[in-house]
């Protein structure tokens, strides 16, 4: 009679555990960058861009209290004889382009 091998079935070490384990110490490390990177900012660099984030934007207090940093734009800035030719989103796009035109010119950021 011949007796049959019976083959040592090997184990596989689960390992499943490993990714997520690596995926958690990937972002606690940018977690401490990014604390670390806060930590070190100069008062003077970082109110400015607050200055100049909220000057851009116009908004409000919070992130659901603001006025939109759209204004409502009026048609008497464009004549009538164009208002015939553009169509309405291109001259809100004009008279949009034309108005900051004039506030860069205002704080002297263009010269034509």
């Amino acid at each position: 009679m011949l007796k049959t091998r019976q083959k040592k079935k090997e184990e596989h070490i689960d390992e499943t555990w490993l990714i997520p384990y690596a995926d958690m110490l990937t972002l606690l490390l940018a977690l401490f960058i990014v604390l670390f990177a806060v930590s070190t900012v100069d008062p003077a660099i970082f109110e400015n861009m607050a200055n100049s984030f909220k000057s851009a934007l116009n908004g409000g207090t919070g992130p659901l209290d603001y006025t939109s940093p759209v204004s409502i734009v009026e048609q008497t800035s464009i004549p009538t004889s164009e208002n015939a030719l553009i169509p309405k989103k291109q001259t809100v796009l004009l008279i949009s382009c034309r108005k900051l035109k004039r506030k860069l010119m205002d704080i002297s950021m263009i010269t034509t």
